[in-house]
């Protein structure tokens, strides 16, 4: 996956460095807007799958959270059903009553376990995702950083190049000048 994206980033490398410049501006160049934009597309599209896997994850932890509260009910709910079968008489009874409320408080312990660790686990899973976004934003804002310095060198080597050509040809058309005017000294 990540050639694919080096792939296209090295795309939009190569669509910058041979656009067309505008006028004689070092810095500004012609962009087919829909040929970016379909780069740019593409990129979005592939994307690590772990960035994909991370946001359905996210959207999970309700899921995740809820599950773990249904949980703690049904296990109190157990609960209460096996400390009402423990009805024979009154030591029985207070003592199911104990053992029902030892369990109850187990079950609400491991519900508000399960639940915080649901919660730790979306939270590492949202930093991930964080720490995934980032590397992949400093990629891109690296290669266009790089993109945009080789466009103005290339921009100023086009520019001296024109400038060079210019002052040859000025001297060109000065020395036929020159030359026109000592032939007509010359001639007189």
């Amino acid at each position: 996956m990540a050639s694919k994206i080096e792939n296209i980033i090295k795309e939009i490398e190569l669509l910058v460095n041979n656009a067309t410049p505008y006028g004689f501006s070092k810095e500004n160049v012609i962009l087919k807007k829909d040929e970016i934009v379909e780069l740019i597309s593409e990129l979005s599209r592939s994307l690590p799958d772990e960035i994909l896997h991370c946001q359905r994850m996210i959207r999970n932890e309700s899921t995740i959270i809820k599950n773990a509260e249904e949980k703690a009910k049904q296990i109190i709910e157990n609960a209460t059903k096996e400390s009402s079968m423990k009805v024979l008489d009154s030591e029985v009874v207070r003592e199911a009553g104990v053992e029902a409320e030892r369990i109850r408080n187990e079950a609400y312990l491991q519900a508000e376990m399960i639940k915080n660790q649901s919660v730790e686990n979306a939270r590492n899973i949202n930093i991930s995702a964080m720490k995934v976004y980032d590397k992949s934003l400093e990629k891109i804002s690296e290669e266009i950083i790089s993109s945009t310095q080789l466009l103005e060198n290339k921009a100023k080597e086009f520019y001296e190049l024109m400038q060079s050509k210019y002052n040859e040809i000025q001297n060109m058309r000065n020395d036929l000048a020159n030359s026109m005017q000592n032939n007509n000294r010359m001639g007189s």
